[in-house]
C-alpha cells in the first residue's frame, strides 16, 4: 500500500516488472531520457486482503461517501422533478436547503462558466430550451440546472469572445 519512490516513470517499467517471471531478469530497457533499467524479480508476493483492522477507517469513509453520493443523486432527482413540474428554482432551493446559484453566461465549450461546473452539465444545458431543466452527476455531487435564457453570440461586440473563437478555430 505504500508508493515506492525512485522508479522510472518512462519505459513501461511496471508493465515489464509484472511480466518478468520469478527468478528472471528483463531486457535492458530505455527509461526515456533519464537512463536505462533492468528488472530482476527475486520473489512474487501473491495478492492478499489486508486485515480489517488496517482498512476499517478507509472502508467506513468509502461507505459514508457512497451514501452521501446516493443521497445527493436522490435529492437532485427530486429537485429536477419539481422544476420540471413548474416550481420556481428559488422556492425549491429554499425547501430542500440547497444552494441556488445563477451562473454568468458561457459558451458551448464552457468558456466563461463558473469553476466547478462539470462539462457534462454545460453540454446538457445546450441541449435544452429556456425554462427546461437537466441533471448531471459530478464526482461526489449531483447538479441540477434550469436554463433561464439563450443569449445570441455577438462576436463583433464581444472582443474577448471573438478572441476565444479565434483561438478555438486556430487549433
Amino acid at each position: 500500500g505504500n508508493r515506492v519512490e525512485g522508479l522510472p516513470l518512462a519505459g513501461n517499467f511496471l508493465d515489464i516488472a509484472f511480466k518478468t517471471p520469478q527468478g528472471a531478469e528483463s531486457n535492458l530497457t530505455e527509461a526515456g531520457s533519464t537512463g536505462y533499467f533492468i528488472v530482476r524479480v527475486d520473489a512474487i508476493t501473491p495478492p492478499a486482503l489486508r486485515p480489517l483492522e488496517t482498512v476499517k477507517d478507509d472502508v467506513a469513509a468509502a461507505w459514508t461517501a457512497r451514501q452521501r453520493s446516493k443521497a445527493s443523486a436522490e435529492l437532485a432527482k427530486t429537485i429536477l422533478e419539481r422544476l420540471r413540474g413548474g416550481a420556481e428554482p428559488s422556492a425549491v432551493a429554499k425547501e430542500t436547503g440547497v444552494d441556488l446559484k445563477i451562473s454568468k453566461p458561457f459558451t458551448r465549450s464552457g468558456e466563461g462558466a463558473d469553476n466547478g461546473l462539470p462539462q457534462a452539465l454545460v453540454a446538457s444545458i445546450f441541449s435544452i430550451k429556456p425554462g427546461e431543466s437537466v441533471m448531471t452527476r459530478g464526482a461526489d455531487v449531483s447538479f441540477v440546472a434550469r436554463l433561464k435564457e439563450i443569449q445570441d453570440a455577438a462576436p463583433y461586440t464581444d472582443e474577448d469572445g471573438l478572441k476565444a473563437i479565434d483561438k478555438q478555430v486556430a487549433l
